[in-house]
């Protein structure tokens, strides 16, 4: 009886992880917008989140031109 219930808490636990990992990967996620207090030079970023940032922005703004207005 001891070796059932170690294994049925076993196969419980299997299915539980299974289950979670299913349901994640039938998300999909959505781009967030940024909001920045200051906008950085994108004309001349210094730094590597500048140009992060900058890549950012000019993403977002690409992906408004091309969606279709709702």
């Amino acid at each position: 009886m001891r070796y059932l219930s170690l294994y049925f808490f076993g196969i419980l636990t299997v299915i539980s992880f299974s289950g979670n990992t299913v349901s994640q990967a039938n998300t999909q996620t959505q781009p967030t917008k940024t909001y920045l207090a200051q906008k950085p030079n994108c004309n001349d970023p210094q730094t590597q989140l500048d140009i992060n940032i900058c890549s950012q922005l000019s993403y977002q703004n690409a992906d408004k031109k091309i969606e279709p207005s709702l």
